[in-house]
């Protein structure tokens, strides 16, 4: 019997994507208290960038853990050390194809976002090939 190998369809991959960044928010809300959001820009990139038919939805972990996760615990790890509480942490994407994360610390009872945006080079990270 032959099995065929179909590869995966664009909705379905960004389907994938939602479900694994929506389990990156259960855990960071549950270990930190403070939430995660993205851009569905986000999903489209991270879709985007999962083009070899081979690699299938495997390359959705490859891009989420080994770049955005590190960055995301390199911002939220600093904060802590520094005695910030962060309310949420949010990730993007530029019009130049970049990805971006954006935070909100908690300061009382209001929130206000911090000036500094720590930008993802496409170059270095979530580059193809």
């Amino acid at each position: 019997m032959i099995i065929p190998y179909l590869p995966i369809r664009d909705e379905n991959m960004k389907v994938i994507i939602n479900l694994k960044l929506g389990r990156y928010n259960g855990a960071f809300r549950k270990i930190t208290k403070s939430l995660l959001t993205y851009d569905g820009a986000l999903v489209d990139e991270v879709a985007k960038r999962c083009t070899e038919v081979e690699s299938g939805a495997r390359n959705v972990d490859n891009i989420l853990t080994n770049t955005l996760l590190p960055e995301i615990s390199r911002q939220l790890l600093g904060r802590m050390a520094e005695g910030e509480s962060m309310e949420r942490i949010h990730v993007g994407v530029g019009s130049d194809g970049d990805l971006f994360i954006s935070r909100t610390r908690r300061s009382g009872r209001c929130s206000r976002p911090l000036v500094a945006e720590r930008r993802l080079n496409s170059s270095r990270h979530f580059k193809e090939g």
